[in-house]
């Protein structure tokens, strides 16, 4: 903060000076010297300035002491600064959530496809790098965005062998979630490239809150094809049903925690998912 003055306010007077030396004795003629040639390179200094130089405020004074425009300016280049930081520190976190979705992405094309060959310690390893990123889930209320929609492949689970992660029988497939919260619906497809098996898991879907979804299990459809070979329906008293918790997403990427409606968050199964709209598909054509 600045203040300006006129040097003149600053000259001691000869009496001034005199009355100092009398008060201190002469082992403060030292100091009241230098003062004088301070005030003088002051002078010197307003000559060249038309009579003004400016000062720091000492503490005590406020902001509403100075001229409005050396208030605006600094207000103005306070809030630029603030915003320059923030846009530091939001350019870092993207930086940093990039590093850390690269690794964890590296380390699951070791485990292709769907993470089936983890052992018990691969799955630690990826358990720890999901952790890391789901520190910088960039998503407020997950459950909730517009991210949500679209098609989905499933890059690692480390759910046991099944259809859901890939396993049927003695073939191997791909895995895909169309998901359509507009009209509360989510399909669960696998597609195995020979023999030609498509199967496709249909569930209704409701928001329970920022972070999760209840998935109700509806009926599994089953191809070989393009040809319907059966349809089997779940049954609806108790219904099946499931909780995804989202524990990040963004453009990319999403992470889901699964569990059966009622357990502990310990039972939960980890899904890891790559939007993948090329390669968008209907079941049965």
């Amino acid at each position: 903060a600045i203040i300006r003055t006129s040097p003149s306010c600053l000259r001691l007077t000869a009496q001034q000076r005199k009355q100092q030396v009398t008060c201190c004795g002469p082992r403060h003629q030292r100091p009241i010297q230098r003062l004088t040639a301070l005030n003088r390179r002051r002078q010197e200094h307003a000559h060249h300035n038309n009579g003004i130089y400016s000062l720091t405020i000492p503490h005590g004074h406020h902001q509403q002491d100075l001229p409005p425009r050396q208030v605006s300016a600094q207000a103005s280049t306070s809030t630029a600064s603030s915003e320059t930081s923030n846009d530091d520190v939001a350019d870092d976190m993207a930086a940093l959530r990039s590093k850390k979705k690269a690794a964890l992405v590296r380390e699951l094309e070791k485990y292709a496809p769907n993470g089936l060959s983890a052992t018990p310690e691969d799955q630690k390893i990826v358990e720890g790098l999901v952790v890391d990123l789901e520190g910088t889930n960039p998503t407020d209320a997950p459950a909730k965005s517009e991210l949500m929609a679209g098609f989905w492949k499933m890059l690692y689970t480390d759910m046991e062998p099944a259809p859901s992660s890939g396993k049927l029988g003695p073939f191997i497939g791909d895995v895909y979630q169309d998901l359509r919260p507009e009209d509360s619906r989510i399909v669960n497809v696998l597609k195995v490239g020979f023999p030609p098996i498509r199967g496709g898991l249909r569930a209704d879907q409701e928001i329970l809150d920022d972070d999760s979804w209840r998935i109700t299990f509806d009926d599994l459809q089953q191809y070989l094809g393009v040809f319907k070979v059966q349809t089997k329906e779940f049954p609806r008293d108790p219904p099946l049903v499931r909780v995804w918790k989202m524990t990040y997403l963004d453009e990319e990427l999403r992470v889901v925690r699964a569990k059966v409606e009622g357990d502990s968050d310990e039972n939960s199964f980890l899904f890891i998912l790559r939007r993948c709209e090329e390669e968008r598909f209907v079941l049965g054509k």
